[in-house]
Parts: structure tokens; C-alpha cells; sequence
């Protein structure tokens, strides 16, 4: 994915136009994902996805390549909102959201407690289909997502407040130089055992 179109923003603000073409390709990607909800949440996070790998290598003049396979992706997005992208010993993961109200983002809970899963820093974007672009509004590390979000157990996610981001995607591209943040280790889940299981699908 090439020539990124930048639109005027304020010069912390990343804001990028979706072409037809990028749309339409992607749209072709995603269309094995089971029902509409599905393939829908998998077509706004692999707009998400292409656009930030390719800005990243843009500004880096590096060629990351994207580590996961579209079958791997698509099992998430099955089920799951947001991606995770492996670069070196970190990983950033892209929560994509239509919602233009920059008070607060929401991360879901398995980004978070899922060891497999759980990121270096998390990126919420604000995808306009409308008007055609992705809107970066900043990043924040997986610590202060722990010190700062509020557990909301009944949609399994946390709720993060958006003065708690770094607005300046650059910073984070200047960071590369001194080596970004490791993946977390966290302790596994612990495993269900058979009886939980079977009272659960009872209930």
C-alpha cells in the first residue's frame, strides 16, 4: 500500500484519506467472516491495519511486514473489535471506532488479559466512511491503560479517557530510535475447568 494521503490537520493530528481503491480491496478481504456485524468490524479493522503498517514504514523508511495472516485476523474478527501488529519485541493494537466524541475510547477486555494478545500500546482510530479517512487520535501504553482505565464488566472492556493519550503520533516513530516499549508479560488465564464449563452453557 502506497501514496498516503495526508489531510490538513493540526501537526499533532494524523488524519488519512481512504481511496475507493483501498475500500474496495478491502472489502474483498473480509467477505469469509460469517454474517453482516462480523464482516463489517472486519472491514474497519483491516482498513485500520493496512493504513497504519504502511504510514509506519512511510515515515520510518523501514518495510515491516504485517505478521499475521487475513485468516488469522479474520477468526478475531469474528468476535473480537481490534488488531494486534508484532513489530520487533512490541506490538501495537489499532481500535477502530466511529465515533467522532474524543471523551473516551473503549479497548475490549482480551486485548488486555490475553497473553498472546496484550500490546506494547494501544491506538484508537476514528474511521469516517462518510467523508473518507482514518483519524489517529494518539497512542497510549499498556500501563497507563491499567493505571487509568475503568472496568466496564458489562460490555467486558475499559473505558480509558482520552486526556490519558499521547496526541503526537510522531513521538512514537521518534521512540523507535530508542527502542519502543516490550510486550507485557502477564499471567495466563486461568483455565475452566470441565464442570464450570458445562454450568455456564446450562445457564
Amino acid at each position: 500500500m502506497n501514496n498516503l494521503i495526508f489531510i490538513d490537520s493540526s501537526i499533532e493530528q494524523l488524519k488519512i484519506q481512504l481511496t475507493d481503491e483501498l475500500k474496495s480491496d478491502t472489502w474483498k478481504e473480509i467477505k469469509k467472516l460469517s454474517d453482516e456485524i462480523s464482516r463489517y468490524r472486519g472491514y474497519l479493522n483491516l482498513l485500520v491495519r493496512k493504513t497504519f503498517l504502511a504510514w509506519l514504514n512511510l515515515i520510518l523508511e523501514t518495510n515491516f511486514q504485517d505478521n499475521l495472516t487475513i485468516k488469522d485476523n479474520l477468526t478475531i474478527w469474528e468476535f473480537v473489535n481490534g488488531n494486534g501488529i508484532n513489530i520487533n519485541d512490541s506490538r501495537f493494537v489499532l481500535i477502530p471506532m466511529e465515533t467522532q466524541d474524543k471523551s473516551e475510547f473503549s479497548i475490549p477486555e482480551e486485548w488486555l488479559k490475553i497473553p498472546a494478545w496484550v500490546g506494547s500500546y494501544y491506538l484508537p482510530v476514528e474511521v469516517n466512511l462518510e467523508e473518507n479517512y482514518l483519524n489517529f487520535w494518539g497512542y497510549i501504553t499498556y500501563q497507563d491503560v491499567i493505571n487509568n482505565g475503568k472496568l466496564d464488566s458489562f460490555n467486558h472492556c475499559l473505558d480509558i479517557g482520552c486526556e490519558y493519550l499521547e496526541e503526537d503520533l510522531n513521538l512514537i516513530c521518534l521512540e523507535y530510535s530508542y527502542g519502543w516499549n516490550p510486550i507485557p508479560q502477564i499471567n495466563s488465564l486461568v483455565a475452566i475447568s470441565a464442570e464450570r464449563k458445562y454450568n455456564l452453557i446450562s445457564e
